[in-house]
């Protein structure tokens, strides 16, 4: 039998939720993420004005793990510094190189705002309108549904006796 002081307790089970979060509620979140941008941005087919890279779904991260106390925080994002800008794939330009500039080079890289533009759309009348896909919240409100469950489940995999009330 392991016998261990509350303090003991209070360390390990804190050690084995950071764990858990870096690893399979990391896994899921980012997985989810994809999932949704895969059904809203993806699901439409192809574009004749573009070339799909799907560099986009690599991006999906979670960032800034941080413990304390008894709570473990984090963020989802999109890291624009994953995709590239430079299209290999003939003449088109890709959805997250930029608009080609007059003297007809690459133009701006639009990869730090497209995380914004693809979930928000676009509603200028400069460039083509762009239905929102909103795979931020949709993404959000499975993980409200769904997180605590897979928290519990990569606990008791640790061990512990854990489940969502």
């Amino acid at each position: 039998m392991n016998v261990m002081s509350v303090g003991e307790l209070h360390a390990q089970l804190a050690g084995d939720i950071a764990s858990a979060v870096e690893g399979e509620v990391k896994a899921y979140c980012e997985q989810v993420l994809r999932k949704h941008i895969m059904r809203s941005v993806y699901s439409g087919g192809g574009s004749q004005y573009y070339n799909r890279t799907y560099q986009f779904l690599n991006a999906v991260e979670v960032t800034d793990v941080h413990k304390s106390g008894s709570s473990v925080s984090f963020k989802i994002t999109i890291n624009s510094s994953k995709m590239g800008i430079a299209s290999s794939l003939g003449k088109g330009f890709n959805v997250h190189m930029g608009f080609p500039s007059r003297g007809g080079g690459m133009g701006a890289n639009m990869t730090d705002g497209l995380a914004e533009v693809l979930n928000d759309g676009i509603t200028s009348r400069i460039v083509p309108r762009r239905k929102a896909a909103r795979f931020f919240e949709s993404a959000t409100s499975e993980l409200d549904g769904s997180l605590a469950g897979k928290l519990a489940g990569a606990l008791r995999a640790r061990g512990w006796e854990a489940r969502v009330i």
